[in-house]
């Protein structure tokens, strides 16, 4: 009987381990899309401040 309990107690460990290893991760991955939304943000805002000065200066705006 005591073999069985340390068996569950090993499972239960290596469950939760598992587990906080998965929102390890799913954290990381949280933190990747918010710095690559960030970044796509400052590019919109680039690329709509290059719009808005080739506009005042009557010219095609670059979008490269």
């Amino acid at each position: 009987m005591e073999r069985d309990t340390w068996s569950d107690i090993r499972r239960m460990f290596d469950s939760a381990a598992a587990k906080t290893g998965d929102a390890i991760a799913c954290s990381r991955l949280r933190l990747e899309r918010a710095r690559c939304l960030n970044r796509l943000s400052a590019l919109y805002e680039e690329l709509g401040r290059a719009s808005y000065f080739a506009a005042v200066r009557s010219e095609e705006p670059c979008t490269a």
